[in-house]
């Protein structure tokens, strides 16, 4: 399963739909509702890490690398309170 069709599902689950996107520089940001928006990162050559965020809260799926995942963290003024790992791969976990 694609982790931004988990991301998506999830964020359906908690009653938002996306309305507004917004791409920039590898990342794409989409406003799910009020106070949740999904963020899709390019990381490394041909990886993608997601985070979801609702009010100030941060969950990130398969974060290859930490450096561009905790700058966005701080740009956004977010807490992360999770991290979701699709598989063992470095690519997926080296930010962890």
């Amino acid at each position: 399963c694609h982790p931004l069709f988990f991301m998506l599902l999830l964020a359906h689950f908690l009653g938002a739909t996306a309305t507004d996107v917004c791409t920039m520089n590898g990342l794409t940001k989409r406003q799910l509702g009020d106070g949740q928006q999904l963020f899709q990162m390019k990381i490394l050559e041909d990886n993608y890490t997601y985070i979801l965020s609702w009010d100030s809260d941060a969950l990130v799926v398969d974060p290859g690398d930490a450096h561009p995942v905790l700058e966005l963290l701080d740009q956004e003024n977010l807490k992360l309170v999770n991290v979701l790992l699709t598989h063992h791969h470095a690519d997926h976990t080296g930010g962890v």
